[in-house]
């Protein structure tokens, strides 16, 4: 039921939630593509089993009933990811309305991002999951659909334990907790700034602003008051870098511009009417965002690079 080389035994199942207010769409989603779904062993809520069991087929018999997502039944589910039991997960959330559950989805869709497993929060994203499935079953390549067949984690885990072990490494040789507390409080902004990491990039150091601010106390009518006022060689300092800042900005934002209305225009002079078909493709066709936190920069980076004959296809934000 799973391909020419993937017996059942090796594949993972299928998860499926839902909210109540998109439980409709789900169930005419499993009955539209019966012929796929019904190749996999399916978790769900019992409400949704009872209603997508006849179109499941023989592995109907193999389904995994859960209770309601408000009466634990994503937590349910967290135990088959835990365990490594879950391949792929449909969540059609409901975006709209209050649930007390929600905190409970969130904690799901967390999960299953450490562990990296494949996942549609959305019709839309599910339709284009189905294609991969179908694929992948057609050809039997594990790699078009890993988590089906491997406990894969998150770059983010590897970039967190890199941390984790560096404070115990300076905890260890600094001889104490307190000592290397100290050391890594004093360290660490000019080394995240040298690193250019986002958390810090462009923030003053306190001793820094301390320098170039001066604290006056002035006497007023209705009492003391206190303000910062900056020395006139700061303030001079200051009025000379904004005066190039400006015109900085207004020249990215005039490039900006420019890239904005000439892109997916541009041609190459090999392979000129193919690119012709992509930059008409793109013009066509919406952006593609692109967005990561700080662990998973590499990971994008790397993502992209891998990628690019298709992603260059498209108008790219981030």
């Amino acid at each position: 039921s799973f391909g020419p080389s993937s017996p059942m035994s090796e594949v993972r199942g299928l998860v499926m939630m839902s909210a109540s207010a998109t439980e409709d769409t789900l169930v005419e989603f499993v009955v539209k593509h019966a012929d796929i779904v019904s190749q996999f062993r399916v978790t769900a809520p019992n409400s949704v089993i009872d209603r997508i069991r006849p179109h499941l087929g023989a592995n109907g018999q193999f389904c995994i009933s859960t209770e309601p997502n408000y009466l634990g039944g994503d937590a349910q589910v967290a135990t088959q990811v835990v365990t490594g039991d879950v391949g792929a997960a449909l969540i059609f959330r409901d975006p709209i309305g209050a649930s007390g559950a929600a905190a409970d989805c969130d904690a799901l869709l967390r999960l299953m991002n450490v562990h990296n497993i494949i996942n549609a929060t959305n019709s839309a994203t599910a339709e284009m999951l189905i294609h991969v499935l179908t694929e992948g079953m057609a050809t039997g390549v594990k790699e078009i659909m890993p988590s089906f067949y491997d406990s894969l984690e998150s770059p983010a885990v590897a970039a967190y334990k890199a941390k984790q072990n560096a404070v115990i490494a300076a905890c260890s040789n600094s001889g104490g907790a307190s000592a290397a507390s100290k050391a890594k409080k004093e360290e660490m902004p000019s080394e995240v700034l040298e690193k250019g990491d986002a958390d810090f990039k462009g923030a003053p150091k306190l001793n820094q602003f301390k320098q170039r601010s001066v604290l006056l106390r002035q006497a007023t009518a209705d009492g003391n008051v206190w303000k910062w006022e900056e020395s006139a060689e700061t303030e001079h300092k200051l009025k000379k870098r904004e005066s190039h800042r400006k015109p900085a900005i207004s020249l990215n934002m005039k490039k900006l511009r420019t890239i904005t209305h000439t892109i997916g225009r541009a041609s190459y002079a090999t392979k000129e009417a193919r690119t012709h078909g992509h930059v008409k493709q793109a013009q066509e066709m919406r952006c593609l965002a692109l967005i990561s936190h700080n662990n998973m920069k590499g990971a994008m980076k790397d993502f992209v690079i891998r990628h690019q004959a298709v992603l260059k296809r498209f108008r790219l934000t981030g």
